[in-house]
């Protein structure tokens, strides 16, 4: 490269050829170092000069050089970013079931879910006997009426007769019967009930008959037929009435009846037989015959008399005699005045899972029960009587309710040991009276005399007057009731 100096403007020098193919200056001879100098500085000061000025033609190229040697591989560059999922295949076919593995160890329990709603209401079971029929129409009967009239039920045309109004009446009629006794035979259609106006003013002295079907009730009645016969053939409430002749129930009747007494007027007429699989429930009532008959003769059902008193006058045969069913006696009397058995129940039905039970019963005469199975909780005998059986159960384990930790073999270990267990004490009771003073006990010997105390100082003087002096007198020191201490003259008699 040749550079253009300011201090040689017609020269040029490409710094390289030697001095004698230069054109020198004026005297011609090369530059000396101070030429030099100054011309390294001009190059350097006119460098950015010559650098900016643009060429104003392009020389022509040179040949290319040869092709350098490779240089070595560079450093592998930073990973480029990673692509996108491609799109999921197909689903491979099932492959075939692998053998089931042993169970598992169960698990703890989990915590209990709270409670689910409550389940719908379960369907309606069937309906129980019935006691207490629904009345929908009610006949009257009065046989007192003499004017005329055409009948027909009301209140102010009552039928004459009971049987008119049974002949009309229908399920779930009332027949209200005034006061009068009725000298006629009764069938009472089934759901047909009768109400008098008072057992001692309504009566019927005929035979009076139930229609198996709905229940009925007979109220407020007197059956006053001593040799006729009530007979029942389905459910009834009997209540606050009164039959003298006998009532025999059938069928699978159950009766419920209270305050109704049924008393054998005439001799040897028995006041209940029961030969129904139901059930006949007496309460608060008198049951007696008279004669040599039973007061009760069951053969089949249930009889349950609670708060009964029933008698009879036989000299070998029983009150109450059981042949069928099973027998409860709770709170009654059972009294044969002739020294006959009580009760027999000695042929029944009573087994070790439906027993006959004896709770609360006074007899006169014995109580026979053979071998059948009979509870016995509370039985006692008046002027004669033995209780006898093979299979009697004395407050059976099963009827017991004692859920305490004490345990024992019988009843009696169990009170044993909780006699000897302390309770709790019990609260403090109220104070006694004071009891009369004793006497004085005897005097203790005398003690020891004491230490004498130490001298006090000596008290004040101020006040009190010094004893006067005399030989015919005595002064004494007196207190005027105030406290105030003064000398008073004595003169002794």
């Amino acid at each position: 490269m040749a550079y253009i100096t300011p201090k040689y403007p017609g020269r040029v020098w490409d710094g390289l050829s030697p001095n004698d193919d230069r054109i020198d200056r004026a005297q011609n001879l090369s530059p000396n170092r101070e030429d030099w100098d100054q011309i390294v500085a001009e190059l350097i000061a006119t460098q950015t000069e010559l650098d900016n000025v643009a060429s104003t033609e392009t020389g022509p190229s040179g040949p290319t050089g040869p092709a350098g040697a490779t240089g070595p591989v560079g450093a592998t560059g930073p990973d480029g970013a990673t692509g996108s999922d491609g799109a999921t295949g197909p689903d491979g076919a099932t492959g075939p079931d692998g053998a089931t593995g042993p169970d598992g160890a169960t698990g703890p329990d989990g915590a209990t879910g709270p409670t689910g709603p409550d389940g719908s209401v379960g369907a309606t079971g069937p309906t129980g006997p019935e006691f207490i029929p629904a009345i929908t129409k009610a006949l009257y009967v009065d046989k007192n009426r003499v004017d005329s009239y055409t009948p027909d039920g009301s209140i102010d045309r009552p039928f004459l007769t009971i049987a008119a109004a049974t002949a009309v009446a229908t399920d779930g009629c009332l027949l209200k019967v005034m006061y009068a006794i009725y000298d006629e035979d009764v069938v009472l259609p089934a759901g047909v009930s009768l109400e008098g106006y008072g057992a001692n003013r309504t009566a019927i002295s005929g035979d009076v008959t139930t229609t198996a079907g709905n229940a009925i009730s007979l109220r407020y009645v007197t059956l006053t037929g001593t040799t006729k016969t009530f007979t029942i053939n389905s459910n009834c409430m009997l209540e606050d009435g009164y039959a003298s002749c006998a009532v025999v129930i059938n069928g699978t009747s159950t009766i419920q009846a209270w305050n109704f007494h049924m008393v054998g007027a005439a001799s040897g007429v028995t006041p209940v037989t029961m030969n129904s699989t139901g059930k006949f429930q007496s309460f608060l009532a008198t049951i007696a015959s008279t004669g040599d008959a039973p007061a009760v003769n069951q053969t089949a059902g249930q009889v349950i008399l609670n708060t009964i008193l029933t008698s009879a006058s036989r000299a070998a045969s029983p009150v109450i005699i059981s042949t069928g069913g099973t027998l409860v006696l709770s709170n009654s009397q059972a009294i044969n005045s002739l020294g006959g058995p009580a009760v027999d129940v000695s042929a029944n039905g009573a087994t070790s899972s439906n027993p006959n039970m004896i709770n609360g019963l006074v007899a006169v005469g014995n109580v026979v029960c053979g071998t059948k199975t009979t509870a016995v909780e509370g039985l006692q005998f008046i002027s004669v009587g033995v209780l006898s059986g093979t299979a009697l159960v004395y407050h059976p384990a099963s009827r017991v309710d004692n859920d305490s930790s004490v345990t024992g073999d019988t009843v009696k270990d169990a009170l044993e040991t909780l006699a000897a267990i302390a309770g709790p004490t019990g609260p403090t009771g109220p104070t006694g009276p004071t009891g009369p003073t004793g006497p004085d006990g005897a005097t203790g010997p005398t003690g020891p005399d004491g230490d004498t105390g130490a001298t006090g100082p000596t008290g004040p003087s101020a006040g009190l007057p010094a004893a006067p002096s005399g030989v015919s007198k005595h002064w004494v020191l007196a207190s005027d009731g105030d406290g105030i201490l003064s000398w008073e003259e004595f003169t002794p008699a």
